[in-house]
């Protein structure tokens, strides 16, 4: 069991001990990835398996279950006390165009993406692969019109 003080000296490392088969995502990787100006007081999750824990330590969890095989483009982020891990870059933005309720509201979506485009390390040759794993390639043609 983590401790309320280990969760708030480390808390990215804490859900990592917490929760292995989840990653940050939706708004929580947007926000690691200074893709949204603005911050959440909560920690969204992606996993494939239902997390019972609505709450940890006053911090609220948002969690969208997804099949296995929507389980790609997750790195493993250091922290001072483990590990966690996180959707890279370009499953953040299949994410927010799959589940855009994961990031908020419809302003934060087009941050998202608008921020992405505007990004020199965006690499439109992954996502579009990422859209063909994730079994909706049309997503991607729906960004690109969103993004102008």
């Amino acid at each position: 069991m983590i401790t309320e003080d280990e969760f708030f000296e480390d808390t990215y490392g804490s859900v990592g001990k917490m929760f292995k088969d989840a990653y940050v995502g939706g708004w929580t990787a947007a926000e690691k990835w200074d893709l949204l100006s603005e911050g959440s007081r909560c920690i969204t999750l992606f996993s494939p398996k239902r997390i019972s824990e609505k709450e940890i330590y006053g911090v609220r969890l948002n969690v969208q279950v997804l099949p296995r095989k929507q389980m790609f483009g997750i790195i493993e982020v250091e922290t001072q006390s483990g590990k966690y891990h996180c959707s890279d870059l370009e499953k953040t933005i299949v994410d927010a165009m799959m589940y855009p309720q994961m990031f908020g509201d419809d302003l934060n979506h087009q941050e998202v993406i608008k921020n992405y485009m505007l990004r020199d390390d965006k690499d439109l040759n992954k996502l579009k692969t990422y859209f063909k794993l994730a079994n909706c390639p049309e997503l991607m043609i729906r960004m690109m019109k969103e993004a102008q």
